[in-house]
């Protein structure tokens, strides 16, 4: 799973935390978030929710990944299968039911 997402999102936020604190999916599926943010900017936010223990980070201050994934709007999710194949973008925030769906796969 992608996440692009910022720290000034407030609806990306709340899409991680959605995400992270759902046990199955932290167990069950590989979570890399995608940000523009600074490590000085992360640092303290990556420590308070233990992102280094529930998922991969990216930090792309440049876009390039928000360019090849033609993402413009944040939180956008990208689902995957367990094989590695697209399952599904998802724009905006969404409820736990939603992503249980795509997850399936």
């Amino acid at each position: 799973m992608l996440l692009f997402m910022n720290l000034g999102c407030q609806d990306c936020i709340n899409t991680l935390l959605l995400i992270i604190n759902n046990e199955d999916i932290v167990r069950s599926s590989t979570i890399i978030l995608i940000l523009p943010d600074t490590p000085p900017q992360l640092a303290s936010f990556v420590e308070k929710y233990y992102l280094l223990d529930k998922t991969k980070i990216l930090i792309d201050p440049e876009y390039a990944c928000f360019s090849e994934f033609q993402v413009s709007n944040t939180p956008t999710t990208f689902v995957y299968s367990k094989e590695h194949e697209f399952i599904q973008k998802i724009l905006g925030e969404f409820s736990l039911t939603t992503l249980n769906k795509y997850l399936r796969y």
